[in-house]
């Protein structure tokens, strides 16, 4: 297994510190430390990763974390490592008594379906509560975990917290060869609809409301008018609305 912490904070930060004080991530020296700092990139590399072809260009923190995660994704492919665990920097464990191979272990037994990507987090927070599909018969500490419907994996948001398999990571490096939103997972399972989404709830967020803990993304995203697109298939809006009936969200 590889291990990665996204971060573009100075090593002995006191961001970092406290991430490395959690048990499960104590042993620092076997995480890969990666970020990329949108604002440092050329206005060339900007122009042309974060704007050229977009109906609305990535900020440049957008854009870095999104290459952030993407040279996470291909430093796990150039190991013969069979699955990588990624981690921003503000994850918060909720199984304070557990170390990082007892966790691996649990996420080995699940024997997930190949090509799969399962969120540790981001499925209690507020903007997940149109996530639907079925529960699988495994639970991972007595947590339950959410197969998520291909229909409504466009309502998942968040990368602070997840696993994912080899095949998941090369699908995620051909999606962004044009890089887009780290979490537009709507677009992949259009592209790819082969591929599994799993979330469960194993590690917690700071409050999105706390001037102090918040994600440096949250912020430069609200000092911005997001472009959406109101225009929704009638078809589809209904098919959730009958498919709702028949599937779960993660309580």
């Amino acid at each position: 297994m590889k291990k990665y912490v996204i971060s573009i904070e100075k090593e002995n930060s006191e961001r970092l510190v406290d991430f490395f004080k959690q048990r499960i991530f104590r042993n620092s020296s076997s995480f890969n430390k990666i970020g990329v700092v949108g604002k440092k990139l050329t206005v060339d590399e900007y122009f042309h990763l974060g704007v050229l072809g977009k109906s609305r260009p990535l900020t440049p923190g957008e854009l870095g974390c999104t290459l952030s995660h993407l040279k996470a994704y291909q430093d796990f492919l150039d190991t013969d490592a069979n699955l990588a665990f990624v981690f921003e920097d503000d994850a918060i464990s909720l199984l304070s008594e557990i170390d990082f191979d007892e966790f691996y272990s649990h996420i080995e037994k699940l024997s997930l379906n190949s090509t799969f990507f399962l969120s540790l987090g981001g499925i209690q927070l507020s903007c997940a509560k149109n996530v639907y599909g079925r529960f699988i018969e495994q639970k991972i500490f007595e947590r339950n975990i959410l197969k998520i419907h291909p229909l409504f994996i466009e309502n998942m948001t968040s990368t602070y917290a997840y696993v994912l398999d080899r095949k998941m990571a090369e699908i995620l490096l051909q999606y962004h060869k044009s890089p887009k939103l780290c979490d537009q997972w709507g677009g992949v399972i259009v592209k790819y609809p082969y591929v599994n989404f799993y979330a469960s709830y194993l590690f917690d967020h700071p409050p999105l409301i706390d001037a102090v803990t918040d994600s440096y993304l949250q912020k430069e995203r609200e000092q911005i008018q997001l472009i959406k697109n109101k225009k929704k298939s009638y078809v589809k809006k209904y098919k959730k609305k009958v498919l709702k009936i028949f599937l779960s969200k993660y309580k």
